[in-house]
């Protein structure tokens, strides 16, 4: 933990009964500008107090044995004293217990000073609220006391952030990405990483002016539609095929584009496609993101519809073509 700042301000609380000593068992509990600092349950009838402002408003409250007293010393005061005329006199033992143990008092009081701050380092993953995969160059910023500069995510949705935070302090963590949707939480807890979830926004109608009928969503025929699940079919010697296995899934939107959602078996290593593909006749063109647990590319493809099936190729890392055969299951 990092030291505190320097102190400004002190106050010194004493709890006495009506000879002028210590009372021991009193309770001791403060607030600064009404926001609640700290409590001793059972104090020895002493309290050091580190404000963090120069001028906020202090108010320290005083229970001892059902009784119970308000005080609240102006700026610049550094004695605070509640006197309990009603309390018996104080054993001189324990005042003398009461004044060995104001030092380890202070002490407690300065580890735990509300205005100190210790490092932290706070891990954020940004991905796609359908499919948990990360999301590269997303927009993430932190939100706290001390604010950074927001960051880009990398290639598996990440961000880094090195923070100054308070024991407690909430943290608002914010997160956004081209086609998804704003979205926001909240963490006290920097040793967690936390995961941000995204939805993508969803695709507009086209606009129809007000002369003009209403336009009907493009639809493929009856005899060609594609929507669905599709699974991955493998002709001749399977150690030939690179994509072994697996299934895709079509769906039309709105503004006649295709929706295309695949998880396949790419030369051995799991892969997950999320793209769309434009239509011209029984031809597919398709653009997506593919990841892997090592990595993830941009890639296209092309597929045609005929007897029933998608035959066509789509592209690996190195932008080679890999042939894919699919059919309905």
């Amino acid at each position: 933990m990092g030291s505190p700042e320097p102190i400004a301000r002190e106050i010194h609380v004493k709890v006495l009964d009506r000879h002028g000593n210590p009372i021991p068992g009193a309770k001791i509990s403060w607030t600064e500008d009404g926001e609640a600092r700290g409590s001793i349950p059972s104090s020895k009838g002493f309290a050091v107090l580190h404000p963090v402002e120069e001028n906020s408003e202090v108010e320290v409250t005083a229970e001892c044995k059902g009784s119970k007293q308000v005080r609240k010393p102006a700026v610049g005061q550094n004695l605070c004293e509640f006197n309990f005329t009603d309390m018996p006199k104080t054993p001189t033992k324990v005042i003398v217990a009461a004044i060995t143990t104001l030092g380890a008092i202070a002490v407690a009081y300065i580890q735990f000073w509300p205005g100190s701050q210790e490092a932290a380092t706070l891990t954020v993953y940004v991905k796609d609220a359908d499919s948990s995969v990360g999301i590269a160059n997303a927009r993430v910023s932190v939100e706290g006391i001390n604010t950074p500069t927001p960051k880009p995510t990398d290639s598996d949705g990440k961000a880094l952030f090195e923070l100054k935070v308070k024991k407690n302090e909430t943290l608002t963590i914010a997160g956004s990405a081209a086609n998804y949707e704003n979205a926001a939480v909240t963490t006290k807890d920097t040793s967690q990483p936390v995961n941000l979830f995204l939805k993508r926004k969803l695709a507009a109608p086209m606009p129809v002016p007000a002369s003009a009928a209403p336009i009907a969503p493009t639809k493929p025929t009856a005899t060609g539609t594609v929507d669905g699940t599709w699974e991955v079919r493998v002709s001749g010697d399977i150690a030939l095929q690179r994509v072994r296995s697996g299934s895709f899934s079509f769906s039309t939107l709105l503004n006649g584009s295709t929706s295309v959602t695949a998880d396949v078996t790419l030369d051995g290593a799991t892969t997950r496609l999320q793209g769309t593909a434009s239509r011209q006749n029984d031809r597919f063109f398709l653009e997506y993101e593919a990841k892997t647990s090592t990595g993830s590319w941009t890639g296209k493809g092309q597929l045609s519809l005929a007897k029933a099936a998608l035959e066509g190729y789509l592209t690996d890392a190195d932008g080679k073509q890999v042939p894919v055969l699919l059919r309905k299951p």
